[in-house]
Order: C-alpha cells, then structure tokens, then sequence
C-alpha cells in the first residue's frame, strides 16, 4: 500500500503547510480573528487495534493534522496503533472511563454497550454496497444513529464515521465454496453477541478470541478460520497463516469514531465545534481512500499466494434469517429506512 502512505503523507503536509499560514505576527483562529487570550492546550488519546500501515490509522492521522491546524496547535492527539491502549473492548471500557478520549470503534461491538440502533448497521447484508453504505451513513438515518450513541447511555459520543470494506472469512486449511463449508468450523468473533449469532447462523462455531491473539490462534490451530475486513487481513499479516479467503462480504460494519462523554463534557462548545469540523475533513479522506486501499490490500493477498473463493452469498442471506428476527425485530421501519436508501 505505498500509494496510500505516499497520499497519506502528501495530505498531512499540505494540511500542516495550511496551518502555518497567519496574517500578522499573532496567531490566529479559526475564522482569522486572534484565539481568545489563556485558551487552555491540551493533548488527548486516539486508540486504534490496528497497526501503524493500515487505513484507520491514516484516517486518524488526517484528523490529528486537521484539528491541529484549526486549533492553531493548542489541541494535539496522539495516535496509539496496534493494541498498545488494549484491545477493542478494553478501550471501549476506558472510553467509558474517561483513560482514552477517541476510538475508532465498530458498529458490531455496541450493541454491548447498549447502541443497540447502532448495532443495525452491523446485520449482514443490510447494504447492497459501498456507495449504498456512504448513502446511508451520509442521510439523516445516520444522524440518527450517531445519537443513539450516547443517548442510549453508553457513556460514548459518535462523531463520525470511518468504514475499510465488507468483512470476509479466512481460514487455515479449509476451502469454503458454499454456506454448507462452513459447517462446524471454529471461527474467531470479536468478543460480540452479534458477532457469535451471526457465525452461529451460518453453521459455524463461534470463538470469541481477543484480536491481539487471533494470529497466533490460527498459527496454532486453536481456531479453522477468522473473519475480517481485507485491509485488516493484510495489514496484521492474518493472510500468513490464513491463506484461504472466502469472499462473502457478509457486512460492512461501519466504524463510528468514538469520544469519551466525559472528555466531550469537558470541551467547550467552540472546541468542539473543530473537533467536528476536523472529522468531516477526515471522515472526506476515509471515504475517497477505502476502496482503493482495500483493493491494493487485496492484490499483497493474492501476490503472497492467498487462494480466493467466492461463495454464493444468497445462501448467506437466506440463513442470516434469524439475526434480524433477534436483532432486528424492534426496528424493523429503521431498517426499511436504511434498505430504501438509493
């Protein structure tokens, strides 16, 4: 992926170049007026499971430039890729907590955290496609769930949102051509009811496995096979010991960037008025840039001798039956809603 890298970082100077252009010697907000007089600095925490050379990172990177250009330096993040902050849950925990400030969460994960709107976007197959997806995040629908957010007491604020492509199955040592392949497999799931339910309805048994330890699972064989979006499978390298991709984009579970309500709490209205700024600046660069990064991601896959199948996905969704019935049974017009979305 050195074309995203190289993009990446061409972005990141022209937004900081942006940012040291002043009129006079005084600094300056945003609206070219001087920043009020003792506005307090401050540095908050971005935690991401991924690693530094993958698409959330580099979305992040893009909202750490924009809001340090805004702020004129006076609101720095810190990115802490790979785990080194915990994995997904134990940051969504420290969210909770106020101990990191931004997340890229998963919608799939917050239906554990009471987002059960949220958790909507997660069911399979409840978009056709990645424009139908932006469509929906883009319209009030997604509004609407950015709120449920915290408005169903999870102590997390949504901002916006990010996306890396429908998620796939992979596997050590088993081909999945069909639904019926599947079928007794032990498959790794984020430590998520839905997640489980959903490998449950497709035959398979679900294994909830901390994502740091999901690499050495299939190393060892303690599970037959994973699930992941492609530029997750490539960037943490799971392509090494899963070489076998089946190619069901069966969701696309939309990232929801996360706040600590605690952190929001404390900003005032102006700070986060270019929190929010910054992530449509980011949330922009996200969307121009995960097609193109997953179909590089997925050509390392297949240059590095990853075998490719492509189930039917019609018997996916014909057994992804009983998730809505459990899941969806509530919001059946809130689905409607999403689905009529052109």
């Amino acid at each position: 992926m050195k074309f995203t890298k190289v993009l990446m970082i061409a972005l990141l100077v022209a937004l900081i170049a942006a940012g040291m252009v002043f009129a006079g010697g005084g600094r300056q907000g945003t609206s070219g007026t001087a920043a009020p007089a003792g506005k307090p600095s401050y540095t908050l925490k971005w935690a991401e499971v991924n690693p530094a050379q993958h698409l959330m990172t580099y979305s992040a990177e893009v909202f750490k430039a924009e809001i340090e250009k805004l702020s004129n330096g006076r609101i720095k993040i810190d990115i802490y890729p790979a785990m080194q902050l915990g994995d997904e849950k134990t940051t969504m925990q420290s969210l909770q907590m106020g101990s990191v400030d931004f997340f890229r969460g998963n919608a799939i994960s917050l239906a554990d955290f009471n987002a059960k709107k949220m958790a909507l976007l997660a069911l399979p197959f409840i978009f056709r496609d990645r424009p139908h997806l932006w469509a929906a995040l883009n319209d009030p629908v997604g509004d609407e769930l950015l709120r449920n957010v915290q408005e169903s007491g999870s102590r997390m604020v949504a901002i916006g949102w990010f996306e890396e492509g429908a998620r796939h199955f992979f596997f050590r040592n088993k081909e999945v051509k069909s639904l019926a392949d599947m079928r007794g497999l032990k498959i790794r799931v984020p430590q998520s009811e839905l997640s489980m339910d959903i490998v449950r309805a497709y035959g398979a048994s679900p294994t909830p496995i901390s994502y740091a330890e999901l690499y050495s699972s299939l190393q060892t064989g303690v599970i037959d096979g994973a699930e992941n979006p492609i530029v997750g499978y490539q960037s943490n390298s799971f392509y090494e010991v899963g070489k076998l991709l089946a190619y069901a984009g069966y969701t696309f579970t939309p990232s929801p960037v996360l706040v600590s309500e605690i952190t929001w709490n404390k900003l005032d209205q102006e700070d986060r008025d270019l929190i929010l700024k910054a992530m449509k600046t980011a949330q922009e660069w996200n969307k121009i840039n995960s097609e193109k990064n997953e179909n590089d991601a997925l050509k390392i896959c297949t240059d590095n001798g990853v075998k490719v199948s492509y189930p039917d996905v019609t018997e996916f969704q014909r057994a992804s039956a009983p998730v809505y019935e459990k899941y969806g049974k509530d919001y059946l017009d809130l689905i409607a809603r999403i689905q009529a979305i052109k």
